[in-house]
């Protein structure tokens, strides 16, 4: 138990570390290896030379795991969830192509006075040996195979 704690404590640092360096680069982005060791500081991936490209967004990067030899293109989004129940894994060599997003919650239908109901949120899977074409949108509870 206590490893865990430990665990999540420097997986925390890490995210202040890569939020502390994003704000004092205010909005001139910092070349791909340090993007990629930025990842790496947070806990979003174990592999210090990912490959990063300009603007990925993550929502939530506790919520994100992503492995090693993997390619992020442009404008990709990672999106939990602000409840941190539901989390986005990338095997390793992964290639996700521009303006891809992961979605991992939505809401259930509501009545009609309002249409937005219970949020819910499942987890989002992407194994190994996967590429991910352009604008693809991967929503909640879809897993996808090895190389698929």
């Amino acid at each position: 138990m206590k490893h865990i704690r430990k665990d999540k404590a420097n997986r925390r640092k890490g995210i202040i570390k890569m939020n502390f360096f994003m704000a004092f680069f205010k909005g001139l982005y910092p070349p791909e290896r340090i993007r990629g060791l930025l990842c790496y500081w947070a806990g979003i991936t174990t592999d210090r030379k990912i490959r990063l490209k300009k603007h990925v967004f993550f929502e939530h990067p506790s919520g994100v795991h992503i492995g090693n030899g993997c390619l992020i293109n442009h404008y990709v989004g990672f999106y939990t969830g602000r409840y941190g129940n539901s989390h986005i894994t990338i095997g390793n060599n992964v290639a996700v192509s521009m303006g891809t997003k992961f979605i991992t919650n939505s809401h259930e239908i509501g009545f009609t006075y309002q249409r937005a109901g219970a949020g819910i949120a499942e987890s989002i899977i992407v194994e190994d040996g996967v590429w991910i074409a352009s604008n693809v949108t991967i929503l909640k509870g879809v897993k996808i195979g090895h190389g698929g």
